[in-house]
């Protein structure tokens, strides 16, 4: 028909069309043959329009926005210079430590509704950054009001499970600023740990700034010192605190603990059998899985400490490896959709001093209980899809 081409001659063109279409985009540098099309970095200063590159926190807020810990504004601003107030702190917090957010039916906090956007971060973060008596004897929360310097950091070092830890040097905050006096009390050793650590500093004046108010800039720099992106691995999860001694079960997981309390009760690894003791419980989601992992710690007899380290344990560190094995599996045998860790370990709570019975590197002070504790972890095993992803083994 006139006015239409035939069929060779359309499938021709058309094919003539793509060719040319493609070495367009090809010598335009959008697309190159053969490789790999990969994400651009982001560059905040076209992400956010008032976030320029020679800004003094434009390098840590970019880590943290790849990180998905910041966010910015509907508007497409990021405000860095805003002070961060008691709900957006609580958001960051949460985001940071990898905190679990469980639904909240009754709100523990009288200025806190179950509809606000923070209510569930809030529920999941107010033990660490504290809260308000109220009237009638509520709770408030008040999730408005700035956050101050030093309520900021101390919870953050108690989400890191470092509120217990210890200075060396008791006077360092003296030393270091002219307005140590205005810290609160109750948080001076701590602080002092996370000065002593390199993990917290002042101002160019030497003042620490206790009281003062934190912007979300700030913030975002205290968060990449405390909470520093960390690989996915045992060791990484034991030296961030993230991996601790259980001492109780979840109530999903009782079967689970029954089951392996019934076919591990003991480890034989040498000619004297070793009591455990398991407990179980929710761990956040590893390596990008929305589900949450499943932790199981396994507790060596605290009357068979030497038998099972100086003997058991280093004699013969693979048997042990073997048997922490199987365990995982088993576990993972039950929960076949959740990645499974698994540690071996020891723990105990003393009353008494015990340096020179323990090895130094093995206690820490728990100065809520006025106690000394004991913790070793001799292996650790990650199992996911009955597949072993990691073995890890202590010292």
């Amino acid at each position: 028909m006139k006015g239409f081409l035939s069929r060779p001659k359309a499938l021709f063109w058309a094919a003539f069309l793509l060719l040319v279409v493609f070495w367009t985009l090809t010598l335009s540098g959008k697309i190159i043959p053969g490789a790999a099309q990969t994400k651009p970095a982001l560059e905040l200063s076209r992400l956010f329009t008032d976030l320029h590159k020679d800004y003094w926190a434009y390098n840590t807020i970019n880590q943290l926005v790849e990180r998905s810990l910041l966010i910015g504004y509907p508007d497409g601003t990021f405000r860095p210079d805003n002070i961060l107030s008691r709900a957006e702190f609580a958001a960051l917090l949460a985001r940071a430590a990898g905190l679990a957010l469980e639904p909240v039916d009754k709100p523990a906090h009288q200025d806190v509704g179950l509809s606000i956007w923070y209510a569930r971060v809030v529920g999941a973060t107010y033990k660490y950054i504290g809260d308000f008596a109220g009237p009638a004897g509520s709770r408030l929360f008040k999730p408005g009001k700035p956050i101050l310097r030093e309520q900021a950091i101390a919870a953050f070092l108690k989400a890191r499970n470092d509120d217990n830890k210890i200075p060396i040097n008791q006077n360092i905050l003296a030393a270091k600023f002219k307005d140590y006096r205005k810290i609160t009390p109750e948080y001076r050793s701590m602080l002092a740990w996370a000065v002593e650590q390199g993990l917290v500093v002042g101002d160019n004046e030497g003042a620490f700034r206790p009281q003062g108010i934190l912007t979300r800039a700030e913030a975002a720099a205290l968060v990449t010192r405390l909470f520093p992106k960390i690989e996915i691995s045992i060791k990484a999860f034991l030296e961030s605190g993230k991996l601790v001694p259980l001492d109780s079960t979840e109530p999903q997981y009782k079967q689970l603990v029954d089951k392996l309390q019934q076919d591990y009760p003991v480890i034989a690894v040498e000619q004297t059998p070793v009591k455990l003791q398991y407990y179980a419980g929710d761990f956040p989601p590893v390596g990008g899985s929305k589900e949450k992992a499943l932790y199981v710690f396994v507790a060596v007899d605290p009357l068979k400490y030497f038998t099972f380290s100086d003997v058991d344990f280093k004699n013969k560190p693979d048997a042990v490896a073997e048997f922490n094995e199987a365990i995982a599996l088993e576990a993972n045998s039950i929960f076949p959709d959740k990645q499974v860790m698994v540690l071996i370990g020891y723990t105990n709570t003393l009353y008494y001093d015990p340096h020179g019975v323990y090895e130094a590197r093995f206690i820490s002070y728990n100065k809520s209980e006025q106690a000394w504790q004991v913790i070793r972890y001799y292996t650790g095993v990650r199992v996911q899809e009955s597949k072993i992803l990691e073995k890890w083994r202590g010292e």
